[in-house]
Order: C-alpha cells, then sequence, then structure tokens
C-alpha cells in the first residue's frame, strides 16, 4: 500500500528511472556479449580456493534444494525465513563440497553399498530412516514399511518419489562418508603420561601469597605523557590482538507504521455494525465466509482450546449468544455460539486402516464385512495386524493410545468424539477407509460450537502515508547531516554496530535484507534511501566498515590508549616502588604507605585476588618463585604489585592416569565435529559474497 503512495509522489522520478533502467538493459546485452570480464565479479556469489560461484550456479543448486524442501514437507511454497535458511545451507554445501569432501577423498575413505543397505535396511538402520518411517502416531518404527516404500517406489509415474529417495540416500552417504573421517581424527587423539600428570598438578596446586600494590588509579593522567608514536608502536607489536571480522555498521531511524487506533475503531465499528444482522441468520457459515478474514469451520471446542480472548468468556454463554468484538493479536474477534453439548476432550480408540485404491465401493463393502465379524466376536488385534495398512498400530492391536479433540483428521476426530464408547464406526479420510472402535472416553465437559468473524488489524493506506512522508521529510534534511537532523526532530536514533554479511535480522527491524546489502555497497557516512520493512520506513547511515584481518590503527586507537595509559602509569608506579627492596613486605609495605594483603589457595584457574580482582599474570608469576622470595614489581591488570610467596602446596598424589586420559580426551573428541571442519575452512580461500544477492 505505500508503495501506491509512493508511486504517487514520484511519478515522475520513476519515469527517469524506468528509462535509464531500459537503457542499461539494452546496455547490458552489449558488455556481457563483448567485454564481459570487467563485470566478472559482478555474477559471483563467492569464490572458494580458486573456484568462482556464479549465480547461476548457485541458482541452479539453491532451486533444487527448494523443491527438495517443499516435497519433503509437502508445500507448494516457502516463506521468507526457510528461504534464507536454504541459501545458507546450499552455500554451506558448496563450501563444504570443496572444504571437507576433498579430504574425505584424498584420503580414500568410502561407503560401500553393503554399508549404505545396512543403513537404511539393516538391523541397526541410520536414525533419519528410522525417523523417516516411524509411525507419527505411535512413534514405532517399523522395517517392513522402508521395504514396501522401496518396492513400490517404482511405480509412481511422476518419479518424485525415486528422485527424492536418491537424494534422501546420498545425504545420508555424505553423513556417513563426514561421520568416517572426524572419527579417524577422534582416533588420534592421545593423552601422553607427563600430559595428564602435568594437568593433575595444576589444577591441584596451590600457593600461598602476600603482597602490596599500587593501583594505576593513583597516578594521575597529568603525571604521564603519551605520544602518538607510543600508540603506533604499541599497536605495530599487538597488530594480531585486534583482529576482527568483515562487518558493517549502521545508524538508523524508524518511523513506524503499525496500525493506528483509527485502524482499531474502523473494524470495531465494522464488527458492531454487522452484529444484529449476525446474530439473526440462520446462514452462519455464509454469513462468516461474506464478512470474516478466515473461512468458516465448524468443530466443538472444550475449555483450554480457544484464544484466551475467548476462552475465559464462551463457555458462560448460551446458544445463539454474540461475543466481542475482542482483541487476540494479531486480530479482532466477535463469535457466535451455535451449539452447546457435553462431551469427552480425550479419548482412547484401536483402528483398522483399509488403503482405497480403485474400488471405493469394494473397500467400504470390506470394512462392513469386519465390522460384522467383530459384532459376532471376532478379535480386533488380529484382524488390524492381518488387513490393517497403518503398521504402526496394527503390531498394537490397532491401538492408538489416548489423544485430546482435534488430533486426528477430521472425519475420524467426529466419528470417535461424537461417538460412545464401545462404538464401531466406519469413516473415509484422506489416508483411507477407517473401522474404529472407541475404546474409552473421558468424562463429558461443557463443549461449543462457534461461528467466528476475524479481522486482521492491518495500517490503513492512510496511516501508511503518514509514516512515509516523515520518513521522506527526514531524509530530505538528513542527507546533509544525519545526526543534526536526528536531534533537531527530537528522534530515536538506533545502533547496529556489527552486522555480518550472512546475518539476517537487525534488532527491531524485520526481514532487513536489503538494508545489510546496502551496507555492504554504500561508503561511510552515506545516507540510505527510504527502505520500507514491515509497518516500518527507515532511514540509515553507514557508521563503519570493517574487513577480514586486523582493525586499522585509527579504528582501535581509543582501546590501544588505555592500554598504552596503563603502561606509562606502570612505570610511574615501578619507579615509585623501586626503593622499597629487602625480602619484608611490612616494611615495604610502610617505605610505600600501603597495607598487606592476604591471597590464599590461589591456582591457574583461581586468580582472583580479593579486593583487587583477577590478575592471572601476578599468581601465575608466584607459581615460578621459590617459599620466602619477593618478587621485584610486576605490572598487573589492576596496578603494580610487590609478591612475596609463603607456601606452595603441592599435590602428593596423582590421579589414576587409565581415568585421567579418557577424561581429558572426551571434550577434545566433542570438539572435532564442529572444530576441524571451522579450522579447515580458515585454511581455505573462501570469498563469500551472497550480501550482493540474497
Amino acid at each position: 500500500m505505500g508503495v501506491l503512495t509512493k508511486m504517487r509522489n514520484q511519478g515522475a522520478l520513476l519515469i527517469v528511472i524506468i528509462g535509464i533502467g531500459m537503457i542499461a538493459f539494452l546496455a547490458g546485452d552489449v558488455i556481457t556479449s563483448g567485454s564481459s570480464f570487467f563485470f566478472a565479479d559482478a555474477n559471483q556469489v563467492g569464490e572458494i580456493e580458486g573456484k568462482a560461484i556464479s549465480y547461476q550456479e548457485f541458482n541452479v543448486l539453491l532451486q533444487k534444494n527448494i523443491d527438495d524442501y517443499k516435497a519433503r514437507a509437502n508445500q507448494s511454497t516457502i516463506d521468507q525465513q526457510v528461504n534464507n535458511v536454504l541459501v545458507d545451507q546450499t552455500w554451506d554445501q558448496l563450501v563444504r563440497e570443496v572444504v571437507l569432501k576433498e579430504q574425505i577423498k584424498n584420503l580414500g575413505i568410502k561407503v560401500s553399498g553393503d554399508e549404505l543397505f545396512n543403513m537404511v535396511q539393516g538391523p541397526n538402520p541410520h536414525p533419519q530412516v528410522r525417523q523417516a518411517f516411524s509411525d507419527p502416531n505411535t512413534g514405532v518404527f517399523d522395517p517392513q514399511v522402508v521395504a514396501n516404500f522401496l518396492r513400490n517406489m517404482d511405480q509412481d509415474p511422476t518419479g518424485q518419489g525415486k528422485a527424492q529417495w536418491l537424494t534422501f540416500e546420498r545425504q545420508l552417504q555424505e553423513q556417513r562418508l563426514e561421520e568416517k573421517y572426524y572419527n579417524m581424527i577422534k582416533g588420534g587423539v592421545y593423552i601422553p603420561d607427563f600430559v595428564a600428570k602435568e594437568d593433575y598438578a595444576s589444577k591441584n596446586k596451590t600457593v600461598d601469597i602476600e603482597f602490596v600494590m599500587m593501583r594505576y588509579s593513583d597516578v594521575g593522567d597529568d603525571e604521564i605523557t603519551i605520544e602518538e608514536s607510543d600508540l603506533k608502536a604499541y599497536y605495530n607489536k599487538n597488530a594480531s590482538k585486534y583482529k576482527q571480522t568483515r562487518s558493517r555498521g549502521i545508524e538508523y531511524v524508524a518511523f513506524d507504521a503499525t496500525p493506528s487506533a483509527a485502524d482499531s475503531n474502523e473494524i470495531v465499528s465494522f464488527m458492531e455494525e454487522i452484529k444484529g444482522e449476525f446474530k439473526t441468520t440462520t446462514e452462519d457459515s455464509v454469513f462468516v465466509n461474506r464478512n470474516s478474514d478466515a473461512r468458516f469451520f465448524s468443530r466443538y471446542n472444550s475449555p483450554g482450546e480457544l484464544p484466551e480472548a475467548l476462552d475465559s468468556a464462551v463457555f458462560k454463554l448460551k446458544k445463539g449468544d454474540i461475543y466481542g468484538p475482542v482483541f487476540a493479536a494479531p486480530n479482532y474477534l466477535m463469535t457466535k455460539v451455535i451449539d452447546v453439548k457435553m462431551m469427552p476432550d480425550s479419548a482412547q480408540a484401536r483402528h483398522i486402516l483399509l488403503p482405497i485404491q480403485n474400488n471405493e465401493e469394494a473397500v467400504m463393502a470390506k470394512a462392513d464385512s469386519l465390522k460384522k465379524a467383530l459384532k459376532s466376536g471376532g478379535n480386533f488385534a488380529q484382524l488390524a495386524t492381518q488387513f490393517s495398512t497403518d503398521q504402526g498400530s496394527a503390531q498394537n492391536g490397532g491401538d492408538l493410545g489416548w489423544f485430546t479433540k482435534g488430533t486426528m483428521v477430521r472425519p475420524f476426530n467426529d466419528a470417535v468424539f461424537n461417538g460412545k464408547k464401545g462404538g464401531m464406526y466406519i469413516v473415509k479420510s484422506r489416508f483411507g477407509v477407517h473401522l474404529i472402535e472407541v475404546t474409552d472416553l473421558t468424562k463429558p465437559k461443557k463443549a461449543v460450537k462457534l461461528a467466528t468473524i476475524q479481522r486482521e488489524l492491518v495500517s490503513s493506506d492512510e496511516t501508511i502515508e503518514a509514516g512515509y512522508k516523515k520518513s521522506i521529510a527526514f531524509l530530505a534534511e538528513a542527507q546533509n547531516d544525519f545526526d543534526a537532523t536526528v536531534a533537531n526532530q527530537g528522534l530515536n536514533k538506533r545502533l547496529a554496530p556489527n552486522i555480518r554479511p550472512i546475518d539476517r535480522s537487525i534488532i527491531g527491524l524485520s526481514n532487513p535484507r536489503e538494508i545489510i546489502r546496502w551496507a555492504y555497497k554504500a561508503k561511510v557516512g552515506d545516507v540510505s534511501n527510504v527502505f520500507e520493512l514491515e509497518n516500518k520506513f527507515v532511514v540509515a547511515k553507514l557508521s563503519s566498515i570493517k574487513e577480514d584481518g586486523n582493525a586499522p590503527f585509527d579504528q582501535v586507537k581509543t582501546q590501544i590508549e588505555a592500554q598504552v595509559k596503563k603502561q606509562k602509569k606502570a612505570e610511574v608506579l615501578k619507579a615509585k616502588m623501586a626503593g622499597a627492596t629487602g625480602t619484608d613486605l611490612n616494611a615495604i609495605a610502610s617505605t610505600l604507605n600501603v597495607p598487606v594483603q592476604q591471597g590464599a589457595n590461589l591456582s591457574f584457574g583461581f586468580s582472583i585476588l580479593t579486593g583487587v580482582g583477577r590478575e592471572p599474570k601476578v599468581v601465575g608469576s608466584a607459581f615460578n618463585m621459590t617459599e620466602g622470595s619477593v618478587s621485584k614489581p610486576m605490572a598487573g591488570e589492576f596496578g603494580v604489585f610487590i609478591v612475596k610467596v609463603n607456601k606452595i602446596n603441592t599435590p602428593t598424589g596423582t590421579e589414576n592416569l587409565e581415568i585421567a586420559r579418557p577424561r581429558l580426551a572426551g571434550p577434545i573428541k566433542q570438539k572435532v565435529d564442529f572444530q576441524v571442519y571451522d579450522a579447515l575452512k580458515d585454511r581455505s580461500e573462501i570469498k563469500d559474497n551472497r550480501v550482493n544477492f540474497f
């Protein structure tokens, strides 16, 4: 709706843009047919170890993955969130193909035909096979279902079933190859005895110390001088400490176009206007379908099965009463009680499922003959085992256990919950013909059948246009000075400082990929055009650019200043403490006019000094001293220390090495599955340009 507004306001501009676009389109043919290598990178989604991945190649694989997902999920469309996940999976698939599979191939790791057969049809099939072929109601896996599927998949004239199976089988094979590769590495993890002994000692060895300290805060900033050369020298020596990954930082202002009070009032007024006719109509389904966003759906509801806005109220009403309109985000609801009855909310049943192939009449007749056999004393469990195609329940005598109202397909559900304990019913569903016996029902409770009119609260054209006009007015001024415009208009500026190319979200914004793509094409200081997101119009400014590698000096200068300041103050404090020497810590403390402090049972794993904080360098240095010795002044995290070691507590025993080795190896092996792949990626040349396309 906001797009229509912009088209009205910027019609002339659109004509110019369309004209330029047509010229670019025509020129594109000339360019791509001639000197297209100038623009080669523009068509690349990325590059992996020198192998360029074109958009066309990537998109073919992505579309295949989308089609596979739709087939598995039995969906004709996917939403943006699923699409984003599939884009990421497709890229990882390509990276693994080069980075990981090349390693596996070079090592000669393979999966034999017999091994693959055992993964699918063996006594202990792969977990994914178990999941795919387990009964959805009972969770029981039946290997016969797998065999039946494989036997019959060639009967599908479309070939989709076989194609899906081959994809599934290939994925199982690839997973097993990776498992073998990782298991080979895990098998090479070895903990020597000396490592186990040192680990035990380091965790159990402690030290008791006394110390004096002078804090960095005792030195005023005016007592030190920091030159630019000091900062650059520190940076040159410690540049590797400031590694960064590729990201962008933006500042943005969002103008809400969320539904207004007027939008709410319009829906409420509409519902109040039709309430009288709704109450008197005898064609409830027709009336709902004519006036509601959601089509009429008829079922009996028990307490707890309705939206909270209705659940607490409708069970107090009688047939014909109207309730609402009430708001149950994101919809306004108005409902009419069209029937009230007592019925159970849970049931237990068993069934025999007969498939409908060509002759439905014959299948119904067969179900009827089975029903008569049961009425004459036949054994339900035996007949279910013999005739039911629902293998999951058949092996339990057809028993489906307990289930709540609305769990089963509607014909099955209605037969059970409108039936009685011990009753037998024949119904048809999309799965086939069911012969059902109701074995138990919970105590009846009040249930209501409702006709509900639902209207989603959305922003009107007027609300959207108002938000858009505010954003355009801001943009016109912000192009000259973004921050000043924010201040002048009293707006709330939000920050998103580290947006990675693959990020799919920015706090406070829904589906902001268009903004992220812009950020990776813009220059620092650039102000964007207006982005129209869900119920928001956004104007952004690019505040920072970070590329992979060490952060530039200017970018980390503030952080470096803090470290250099600490170093300079440490030099001042060391000079003050230089004259306080000897082995008597009390005398040193008196000279420096500071207290003697204690540190007991300190270890490499616990280096916190009471009243000071974590001081790993100071505590670690104490372990390299002898009992009774006093250190020279040493710089720590919070100040400069002189330490005296009172006692080093060395453990007398040792851990059982047969226990220690697997204990130490376990965490290393657990990390193999993800750290090895990450390490392979880190050492590979990978350029990810997906941000330019998705």
